[in-house]
């Protein structure tokens, strides 16, 4: 229920999934590859995380932004999208809870 507060823990999350991607993929050995790829991979399912709980604020901007960009990772990586549902979340209740969410859930 501290959304605000888990928002803040996820950026912080993402910054540093970014930062280490970018410097692996800087070195361009091949043996970071996958690891620059292992840390996008993570960059994008925290987005997902960030968008369920921005579903959940009833902020359909804020979620579809950050589901947006964690799709546009996952084509990049090659990574199924199917990785990327709102899971733990009802999305009927959300639907219920926000109306105004129910097209985006």
């Amino acid at each position: 229920g501290q959304y605000e507060e888990a928002i803040q823990y996820y950026n912080d999350a993402l910054d540093i999934n970014r930062k280490c991607a970018d410097e692996v993929e800087a070195s361009s050995k091949p043996k970071k590859t996958e690891t620059a790829r292992n840390h996008k991979l993570n960059t994008a399912r925290l987005l997902a995380l960030m968008a369920n709980i921005h579903l959940r604020q009833a902020d359909t901007e804020r979620m579809s932004s950050a589901l947006a960009e964690a799709h546009r990772i996952f084509r990049e990586i090659g990574a199924p999208d199917e990785e990327l549902e709102l899971a733990g979340f009802d999305l009927y209740e959300i639907s219920v809870l926000h109306p105004e969410c129910a097209p985006a859930a």
